[in-house]
């Protein structure tokens, strides 16, 4: 955790430096002085925490690094802070020549260094003196690792180092007992690994999970290892953790152990060598579907050195690993898929005794999670607290709003707020909201907020803004044409969105049509998912045509509404999640080689008029198809024995309105197809193969995202 807590502030200060060089005049090089310190710390702590398992001497000087790069923090954001204040003020004075004329909103300029009138107020003196405290604070720091000796203290001597690597390794295997950690955040992230695990590639490869420590590697492919559909897909499955310092052997010998395959005594295997163990390992997986997670991998050597035990027989079998190095991820394997993960909070579920009240600061400064029927003591938090999450699923409390506008003023670094649920709080933001600069995530989801407050132009370092909440139509200022750092927008927008401007959005949901149509999106070139909805006699996709890296698309129309063509979204060539409900006059033929990368695709009110199978059943990389209510208006469909290679999940949400009565499907077709799915009252009228009755419907978390969908009843 200490590599993450020191590279975080790194790149912090790297940032500022870049941002305000103009004004930080000779305080510069002082910065650029802790910045490199802190790089310098930063190459001895990926060994030191290795060996901090049983070396007290070695874990308080990690703990001393850990609040120095907290405190460097601090001095900037204190910093920033102090600038953004003196402009307030600056800018709420009045007129000296009209005491009563209104002051003006609070605004803050992009960069400090363009605030003339704040840089005769604010005094460098403070971020000085705090740069020259934690100077003092890390020669001493270095002073005492001379005096105590800590180089030699980490090396012992081989056996008290393997001893400290045998704990830490102790420690950390804890596979076959169920999740205990929640992870907040990451949730793409956790579906896209899933994906890769029940990717239809038959052939063996490696899923790579790399980042610095302490972001939750372990965790998040802990959860992987225990889901139930990853349960019932490998008939086995084994977890292992390497480190830095392993033994080929012993490391064949626990995977056999965690598999389960040990027939002799332990002792007669503690004797064979490692070629046999290999053999002895691959004789027992040959014609099995296996997972293997490897956990902490530090050079790709110790892979190579026991592949050869793992045969790759096409029945999708797959490798995890984690590790802190990218090299190590991206070229462990010839087939590789490599995800890197960022700062993800992860806390335990704890109860307090009084009521029904629970609440878990897992660290102080990074995150409190509270789940309650009264409102935490804010009070006795740290104020320099980084993130705070809310959840008040017992109901409203009259002095919620009071407590939370209270914590506008005193949390002033917060980069994450989530206040979920909270329904009376109020339709309007409150405009304190300007206060907390550094915000990076605001959550307000399901809290009935329909209007923010001019003050949210201050907020410039925003990446994700969710106001999602049922029924609740949110209008958006013009100044969010200014948050140049926002990715994520989340709610149900309508009205004139001035979001033309916002280079580095990732994520649209949910806009209104009308309101969609008037934006011009050629500066979007970033947008990735964009869920649109609500009535438009002809929807056209010219618009869409400009976002290249368009992946996921919904449309929502209403029932009689329609489109005009389905040319313009195939100039989208990475499009892989294509969801339609509206009248389609025509599929086009050659839809296989308009969208190729197609994986999943929803129909719904289609009313097309020829069977839409012929042209769907080409669709190379399609993996989910989804024919909801009124798709086809025809009779009969027809599926040829070529069709569907890689179809694995089929829902048919067909409405009985007398028109299809049967489905023919060829000997050969679909052949990967694994969940099948059909209305209990449509089943007895529709005549379907005998072969797709006997497959069981998919686990409802293939459909995750539909099903939220219609929650929300969009």
């Amino acid at each position: 955790m200490v590599d993450a807590v020191v590279s975080f502030a790194l790149n912090r200060l790297a940032d500022f430096l870049v941002d305000e060089a103009a004004f930080l005049g000779s305080v510069k090089q002082e910065v650029q002085w802790l910045q490199n310190e802190l790089g310098w710390m930063q190459c001895y702590i990926a060994s030191a925490e290795e060996k901090q398992a049983d070396d007290p001497i070695v874990r308080k000087w990690l703990n001393d690094i850990t609040k120095i790069a907290y405190d460097a923090e601090d001095v900037i954001d204190k910093f920033v802070l102090q600038v953004h204040d003196e402009e307030t003020k600056v800018r709420r004075q009045p007129d000296d020549q009209d005491t009563n004329k209104e002051t003006k909103p609070t605004r803050c300029f992009p960069s400090m260094s363009s605030c003339i009138t704040c840089n005769k107020k604010v005094n460098l003196h403070d971020i000085r003196k705090g740069i020259k405290e934690l100077k003092i604070r890390i020669n001493d720091l270095i002073r005492k690792r001379e005096l105590y000796q800590l180089e030699s203290s980490s090396n012992k001597g081989e056996g008290n180092s393997s001893n400290s690597l045998a704990t830490l390794r102790q420690l950390r295997r804890t596979t076959s007992f169920s999740i205990v950690e929640k992870v907040v955040g990451h949730e793409d992230g956790t579906s896209r690994l899933l994906a890769k695990l029940f990717d239809l590639d038959p052939h063996r490869f490696v899923v790579s999970v790399y980042g610095m420590g302490g972001l939750g590697k372990t965790t998040l492919v802990r959860k992987l290892y225990h889901h139930l559909d990853v349960k019932r897909k490998f008939d086995c499955r084994a977890w292992v953790c390497v480190s830095q310092d392993y033994n080929t052997h012993d490391l064949l010998l626990r995977i056999i152990s965690s598999f389960g395959f040990i027939t002799k005594k332990k002792e007669e295997l503690q004797c064979i060598n490692e070629e046999d163990l290999e053999r002895y390992l691959h004789g027992s997986l040959k014609g099995r579907s296996y997972l293997l997670v490897i956990d902490d991998i530090w050079k790709k050597e110790a892979w190579e050195s026991i592949k050869r035990a793992f045969p790759d027989t096409t029945n999708g079998s797959r490798v995890i690993i984690t590790t802190r190095s990218k090299e190590v991820a991206e070229n462990s394997d010839e087939r590789t898929y490599a995800k890197k993960l960022n700062f993800l909070y992860i806390y335990d579920e704890m109860k307090q005794s009084r009521g029904n009240s629970s609440a878990i600061s897992m660290c102080q400064r990074e995150a409190v999670y509270s789940v309650t029927n009264e409102c935490l003591w804010l009070q006795h938090l740290n104020p320099n607290l980084r993130s705070v999450l809310f959840f008040d699923p017992y109901g409203y409390q009259p002095d919620i709003r009071m407590k939370i506008e209270y914590m506008y003023g005193m949390f002033r670094f917060l980069r994450v707020l989530k206040l979920h649920g909270f329904k009376k709080y109020g339709r309007n933001l409150s405009d304190e909201i300007g206060k907390l600069i550094h915000l990076k995530y605001l959550g307000l989801r399901e809290s009935l907020v329909s209007r923010l407050p001019q003050s949210i132009l201050n907020l410039r370092t925003l990446q994700t803004l969710d106001v999602l909440s049922p029924d609740t139509v949110v209008q958006l200022p013009w100044e969010i044409s200014k948050l140049q750092e926002l990715r994520h927008l989340f709610g149900y927008f309508d009205g004139h969105l001035k979001i033309e401007s916002l280079t580095k959005l990732q994520s649209l949901k949910y806009v209104i049509s009308e309101c969609w149509i008037s934006i011009n999106t050629e500066k979007l070139g970033n947008l990735r998912e964009l869920w649109i909805f609500g009535p438009l006699d002809e929807f056209c996709f010219d618009s869409i045509t400009k976002l290249k890296t368009l992946e996921q698309l919904v449309v929502k129309l209403d029932h009689n509404d329609g489109f005009a063509s389905l040319q313009p979204p195939t100039h989208c060539s990475y499009l892989m999640d294509l969801r339609l409900y509206g009248k389609i006059e025509k599929l086009p033929e050659d839809i296989h080689k308009l969208l190729p990368n197609l994986e999943c695709l929803l129909l719904e009110d289609s009313c097309l008029e020829d069977d839409p199978m012929p042209s769907l059943e080409k669709l190379h990389n399609l993996m989910i198809l989804c024919l909801g209510s009124r798709f086809y208006g025809g009779k009969k469909l027809f599926c040829s024995a070529q069709g569907f290679r890689r179809l694995e999940i089929l829902k048919l949400d067909h409405e009985d309105d007398g028109g299809l009565v049967e489905w023919q499907v060829e000997e050969g077709a679909m052949p990967m197809l694994r969940g099948f799915s059909i209305p209990t009252e449509f089943e007895s009228k529709l005549r379907i193969p005998e072969r797709l009755k006997s497959i069981p419907p998919p686990a409802e978390c293939e459909f995750e995202k539909e099903i939220w969908f219609r929650k929300y009843n969009l």
